[in-house]
C-alpha cells in the first residue's frame, strides 16, 4: 500500500470524520475555488495543498459528486469505500504497533 505524506494522511482521516470539500465548476468568478467544510454554510476555503487532494483523488480514496448549491454547480469530494479501507488499516496497523512496543 502506497505511503502517505503527512499532509495527505490529515487530509483523509479529516474527510474520513465526515467532512467533505466542494469545488466550484461552474463558469463564474469563482470557478475553481476550493471549500472545505462539514457544512456548506459554514465552510472556510482551502487550507490544504491542492496536489494533497489530486492524490487522494489519484490513489481513489475520494469519491466526486456534482451538487447544485444555491443555483451553482459545486464537485462535492468526500471518503471513497477505499479510502474508508485505508483508514481503517491505518488504524488497525497503529493498535498493532502500540501493542508491540
Amino acid at each position: 500500500m502506497a505511503a502517505l505524506s503527512k499532509e495527505q494522511g490529515s487530509l483523509l482521516n479529516w474527510i474520513g470524520q465526515g467532512n467533505s470539500i466542494a469545488v466550484c465548476i461552474e463558469l463564474c468568478p469563482d470557478l475553481g475555488k476550493v471549500i472545505r467544510g462539514k457544512r456548506y454554510n459554514q465552510a472556510h476555503e482551502e487550507h490544504f495543498q491542492r496536489r494533497t487532494l489530486f492524490k487522494l483523488k489519484a490513489l481513489g480514496f475520494i469519491k466526486e459528486e456534482i451538487h447544485y448549491i444555491t443555483g451553482m454547480r459545486y464537485l462535492i469530494c468526500t471518503i471513497s469505500q477505499r479510502g474508508l479501507e485505508r483508514l481503517e488499516h491505518a488504524v488497525t496497523r497503529s493498535n498493532r504497533e502500540s501493542h508491540h512496543a
